[in-house]
């Protein structure tokens, strides 16, 4: 039986400040990207300091509340015709200037065919 899995995260988008949504589109494509190359890993790591660049924050604070805003969100994943509402971040922290973050095994299998729309 060949069962679809697919996510969809149009609501962070709509639900996140410009910044928060920007962090989120950094940590989701640097995730796939390790996914793509490596398969899936424990945890992900990303640079605190290529985080703020990217996404305009001011501070290390700003792109906690980013995190703690990302936190507020849920992925809708579809498999087969159940859909399930999961958080992005299984685990997440900010520590010695590296963002490290961990998913949900349930978004693993799902992420290579995922795409997020950039902010406008």
């Amino acid at each position: 039986m060949n069962e679809t899995t697919k996510a969809d995260f149009s609501s962070f988008e709509s639900k996140l400040s410009p910044c928060a949504f920007s962090c989120f589109n950094e940590l989701l494509g640097n995730a796939r990207e390790r996914i793509l190359r490596d398969g899936p890993q424990p945890i992900y790591e990303a640079s605190l300091a290529e985080i703020l660049e990217t996404c305009g924050a001011e501070d290390a604070e700003a792109v906690a509340q980013s995190i703690r805003d990302i936190l507020q969100c849920r992925v809708e994943l579809k498999k087969a015709e159940y859909l399930y509402f999961l958080p992005f971040f299984a685990s997440v922290a900010i520590e010695k200037g590296m963002i490290r973050y961990s998913l949900p095994q349930e978004l693993h299998d799902a992420l290579s065919a995922v795409t997020v729309s950039s902010p406008t």
